[in-house]
């Protein structure tokens, strides 16, 4: 059976191929799509030596002089004139495969190997910082139809090739993922776990069993071989060779429902997370497809209430209608690598998306892991106290949201203005004072909530303490002793009120 864009719309897998404009995609993509966007697409200093220019659609333009002069350049003349090679010669899609591996997906993975030219500090951050998994046409099998699983999905993914982070299994003798260069440093021999706990087989193996999915293949029933190293997919590419019939819609639903699954892994990492507004405590997923020589680049992200891309079909009924939770795939850049600009501007994009992977995602997903151990962790103390301390956390973590964007709308709409400008006269000390008190309000309430938390365990210790001691005769028992109740106590501590400083002016226009 084929792939049509309408059995990907049946489980809210959506994609937009057409490439807008910067302006527009930051008035209408969700702002932490945008700023990835951004990223991706930073094309500053591209060559050293060389003039170029950037249009305003961010494109490079070259002045090239010598263009054998620059490496880069070189790299980039040799990769230009073995595509016009392949170009309409009718090689096979293994051939194109190679062709973008070899040109382009394995200098970026050789870039963060541990090599004997490395100094120990690169090194090192290749190792446990820097290092990807990458791995090709291998089946997604926690996504099968036939297995129990809550994810939605069109088929089974099976990618063309993959990058992923890395899953470490550090133990005294056996420890994974090895380096391969003997003449380089061996971390493995010598581990320091701590550095990478978050993505270590055992935690994650134990994690698992919680309902944590950190990987798109159902390995944790396995030896921790180091194949099985790979969880949290962050480039997906899929290849078709020229002149296929349909070959375009293909090659993009299998992008569209790889990355769907993709994401429906971060969604679930981000289980115990914030949520935040346009779903951006869910990290999106860049993708690549390639045609021949030609590649599109694209994000897909989780989306709500939001009306699906337009495209012809007879079949399509609910064109204009809102989905009310989706994964869409949008485009956001396209070149042919028989031009010499694009091939360099698809080589910064790979590199831009490897620091956005090593500095952004892989850190945000540390964090959610560590949110998945807190919750599950065996308490040594009563269950009912943990659910407490796990509640306080969540109500912090709430109060913090109604605080935080009142600043934020606040700190954006001042930060380039003068107080006393009169074309911002809503602007007034007032306010200010109203905002700062507001802060001071959220963090006494915190600090009431904490201090009472306290007492309540003191006098619930000591309340215990005295009842297991034998009363002597003659002596007060522990239910005579004369002490504040503790209610009472809580009362008056919810009493406690700061005084704030009269920064009110009666000429202020607010009165």
């Amino acid at each position: 059976m084929g792939w049509t864009r309408e059995k990907l719309a049946a489980k809210a897998i959506f994609y937009d191929e057409d490439i807008p404009s910067r302006d527009t995609s930051a008035a209408q993509w969700p702002p932490h799509v945008e700023a990835l966007r951004e990223s991706m697409l930073d094309f500053s200093h591209p060559v050293l030596g060389h003039n170029h220019t950037v249009d305003e659609g961010g494109g490079l333009h070259f002045d090239l002089g010598n263009r054998k002069s620059d490496p880069v350049l070189a790299a980039a003349y040799r990769i230009q004139n073995r595509a016009n090679s392949y170009y309409q010669s009718g090689y096979s899609e293994k051939i194109w495969e190679g062709f973008w591996e070899t040109q382009f997906f394995s200098p970026l993975v050789s870039s963060t190997l541990v090599s004997k030219e490395n100094s120990r500090r690169v090194s090192r951050s290749n190792y446990y910082y820097d290092a990807s998994r990458v791995d090709g046409d291998s089946l997604w099998n926690l996504f099968r139809n036939d297995t129990e699983s809550s994810f939605e999905t069109g088929k089974s993914p099976k990618p063309d090739y993959v990058f992923y982070l890395p899953m470490y299994h550090l133990q005294t003798g056996s420890s994974k993922p090895m380096v391969e260069e003997p003449a380089a440093r061996q971390w493995h021999q010598r581990p320091n776990p701590s550095l990478v706990e978050p993505f270590s087989w055992s935690v994650l193996k134990e994690l698992f069993a919680e309902g944590l999915q950190p990987t798109p293949f159902r390995v944790f029933h396995k030896e921790a071989l180091e194949a099985n190293l790979k969880c949290y997919p962050w480039l997906i590419v899929e290849y078709k060779k020229e002149g296929v019939s349909k070959g375009k819609l293909t090659v993009s639903c299998q992008a569209a429902n790889a990355a769907a699954c993709a994401l429906q892994l971060n969604e679930n990492a981000a289980t115990y997370a914030v949520n935040l507004a346009d779903d951006a405590h869910v990290p999106p997923v860049p993708t690549i497809t390639t045609i021949g020589c030609h590649a599109k680049v694209w994000i897909a992200h989780l989306a709500r209430g939001f009306s699906p891309p337009l495209y012809e079909s007879k079949q399509t009924e609910a064109t204009g209608k809102k989905c009310r939770k989706g994964y869409i795939m949008r485009a956001i850049w396209e070149g042919d690598m028989r031009r010499l600009k694009d091939i360099v501007e698809f080589q910064l994009i790979l590199e831009n998306t490897h620091t956005w992977a090593m500095r952004i995602f892989k850190p945000l997903v540390s964090s959610y892991i560590g949110q998945w151990r807190n919750a599950h962790r065996k308490p040594a103390i009563d269950p009912d106290v943990a659910k407490a301390t796990l509640l306080r956390q969540q109500q912090a973590m709430e109060r913090n949201q109604t605080v935080m964007p009142t600043m934020q709308a606040f700190l954006d709409n001042i930060s380039n203005i003068d107080i006393d400008d009169s074309k911002h006269s809503n602007v007034t000390p007032l306010l200010m004072g109203l905002l700062v008190q507001q802060i001071f309000t959220s963090e006494r309430q915190v600090l009431t909530e904490e201090l009472g938390r306290i007492v309540s365990e003191k006098i619930e210790a000591i309340t215990l303490k005295s009842e297991s001691v034998p009363v002597e005769t003659g002596q007060d028992s522990a239910s005579e002793v004369d002490y504040i109740g503790k209610d009472e106590l809580l009362h008056l501590l919810t009493q406690v009120d700061f005084d704030f400083p009269d920064i009110d002016d009666p000429n202020d226009s607010d009165y």
